[in-house]
């Protein structure tokens, strides 16, 4: 099986480093795409996890993230449409690829919710 997964935060790093390691133990193609924000890409080399940067995280403001997002999308398609891969994996957001839309691949999002503990 080919897994495309995109990294675009430091602590995605964290959350898919497992998966990673165990689903190449098994015999299965992973490929990572990531994002120059902060220290994400630091802890992908560091670790030794190749990965083929798609974007930067831009000057604040809208329009500039706008742009990233436009530019960030082309690129993952472009990636996608080269890998093939079956499956997709990413945490949910504003960067989660809309890829799937366009290409034959099964999207699995993650979804990390702040802690809050229940009040009664």
């Amino acid at each position: 099986m080919k897994v495309l997964i995109d990294i675009g935060h430091p602590a995605y790093v964290h959350f898919f480093y497992q998966p990673i390691q165990l689903l190449r133990s098994h015999g299965h193609e992973v490929f990572i795409t990531s994002r120059k924000k902060e220290i994400a890409t630091d802890l992908l080399d560091k670790l030794g996890i190749e990965h083929v940067v798609l974007s930067a995280m831009g000057s604040k403001g809208s329009l500039s993230l706008l742009r990233e997002l436009i530019t960030r999308d082309i690129k993952l398609y472009r990636v996608a449409r080269q890998y093939r891969p079956d499956i997709m994996a990413a945490i949910g957001g504003t960067l989660f690829p809309r890829i799937p839309l366009f290409c034959p691949v099964s999207p699995l999002s993650f979804c990390l919710l702040p802690y809050r503990p229940l009040t009664y």
